[in-house]
């Protein structure tokens, strides 16, 4: 029915105090209106009535574009796709008033952003129809980079390797064509890098650096801020690093760290940092990471927050050395007479996987450390399962089965961790593991017929109903 765009094209020109009969202008702004608002179908039924009424007022590529953009921000990439082809049908008719364009393209690459194979067939129909003849739907910049962003932000593992090839597309197009309007700019190169990055395969961090070193020698020799890596690309490298398991990670995160802090093209912010601590961390360099947050604590420009910290207690955690549960708790001493910076659950569950993580003639000061964490009122008022699980890994580690203060412990932290609804099946599995058989059959409830003890889901509800936290 026409009725509810009538009165919808009456309100809008009495919103606009006009007076007039609506024109084509009229009505396209009222449908990007609706399309701004994610109202596709009031958008869509505004055009099919221009379309159905067959007066002198007829929709053009505006109007079709409008709408596409309503599907755009519905993320609705279906129906995009069936108005896109019903633009191309119109124009191949004889419709001179329709003609899709590289806009209407893009809005459609944009509605695809969650499922990049069809993003990425729809800009390979683009260049086909390009490469015909067509001028008006040249792929440029936007059309490659939604299409590599959609892949960036997907799971799916040929990620990485679609982005690259993308990006090799493009300067190869830019390049050898002369076609300037499809090269790569910053957001191009940082989103090749954020799939590179989360990609986790072997030599996606060194893919990443020579991404950003292709990127830093484009800017070099042309002077073109288009490419200027910022801080989010140089970020997302280290990234990269962070989640590398190569021995030289950590040394190549911090000399990033180090390039950006003497170069003039970018500065490090809060989160570079963060993801050199984690570089740091993974690598359990706490020395570098000491240092590091004593650099940040001395900055005028940026802050420390808990996450600094805790970092650095995780590399303590990872670090070879064997006094490592003394020296984080040192640190976490130090961390709590700094007003600037609160302890959380992650801060002291970094110290306990110190204590747990402990080995050789550490084990009895580590030992001492854990026991007295549980004494903490804090730990316990704010503990989850990993609190709980540290725990019985550590008594596991730290003493053998033979010392009666192993079963004591045990049955100490046994009553604490049920008594909080916190024993989730791993934390439950990590006791197993800690102790005998028999002790074991005397902590949890048995079978009445089997005389084993029960599995998980028979145990008590008390014991397990706050299970579900992970921290």
């Amino acid at each position: 029915s026409s009725e509810p765009v009538e009165r919808a094209v009456e309100l809008f020109q009495k919103q606009i105090g006009q007076q007039v009969r609506p024109t084509l202008v009229t009505y396209n702004t009222l449908i990007l209106a609706f399309s701004k608002r994610g109202q596709a179908e009031d958008a869509k039924n505004i055009l099919d009535f221009l379309l159905e009424q067959g007066g002198d007022i007829r929709p053009d590529t505006i109007s079709f574009n409008s709408v596409l953009y309503a599907y755009a921000v519905n993320g609705d990439g279906i129906q995009a796709e069936s108005l896109l082809k019903e633009m191309m049908q119109r124009a191949a008719n004889g419709n001179v008033h329709v003609k899709a364009d590289t806009i209407s393209f893009n809005t459609v690459l944009h509605a695809f952003r969650n499922d990049p194979q069809r993003a990425q067939d729809l800009v390979s129909h683009m260049e086909t129809l390009y490469q015909a003849g067509n001028e008006d739907v040249e792929p440029d910049v936007y059309s490659y980079t939604s299409v590599i962003r959609a892949w960036a932000s997907s799971k799916n593992k040929h990620a990485a390797t679609n982005a690259k090839f993308l990006l090799d597309t493009m300067e190869e197009l830019a390049e050898t064509q002369d076609r300037p309007l499809v090269a790569p700019n910053t957001v191009t190169y940082s989103c090749v890098i954020k799939a590179l990055a989360t990609s986790r395969k072997a030599g996606s961090a060194q893919d990443s650096q020579q991404v950003l070193e292709r990127m830093l020698e484009r800017y070099e020799s042309s002077g073109n801020d288009n490419v200027k890596p910022d801080v989010v690309v140089f970020s997302n490298v280290i990234d990269a690093w962070a989640r590398d398991s190569s021995e030289h990670s950590a040394s190549r995160a911090l000399e990033l760290l180090q390039q950006m802090k003497t170069s003039d093209i970018v500065e490090p912010n809060a989160r570079t940092y963060t993801s050199v601590f984690r570089a740091l961390a993974k690598r359990g360099e706490c020395n570098a990471a000491e240092l590091l947050l004593q650099e940040l604590r001395e900055s005028p420009r940026l802050s420390l927050s808990t996450i600094h910290y805790n970092s650095v207690l995780d590399a303590h955690a990872k670090s070879p050395y064997w006094n490592k549960a003394d020296r984080a708790m040192d640190f976490l001493l130090k961390m709590e007479r700094d007003s600037n910076v609160a302890p959380d659950i992650i801060t002291y569950n970094s110290v306990l996987s110190a204590c747990a993580n402990t080995y050789g003639r550490g084990k009895n000061r580590a030992l001492s450390v854990c026991v007295n964490m549980f004494k903490r009122p804090v730990v316990l008022e704010r503990a989850t399962p990993i609190t709980y699980f540290l725990l019985f890994k550590a008594l596991a580690k730290l003493l053998p089965v033979s010392d009666a203060r192993r079963w004591n412990l045990i049955q100490q932290g046994f009553k604490l961790c049920t008594k909080s609804g916190l024993l989730s099946q791993r934390v439950l599995t990590q006791v197993l593991r800690a102790c005998t058989a028999e002790q074991f059959a005397r902590l949890v409830p048995t079978d009445g017929t089997t005389k084993r003890p029960v599995p998980y889901s028979k145990l008590p509800i008390e014991w397990t109903c706050n299970a579900q936290q992970t921290r």
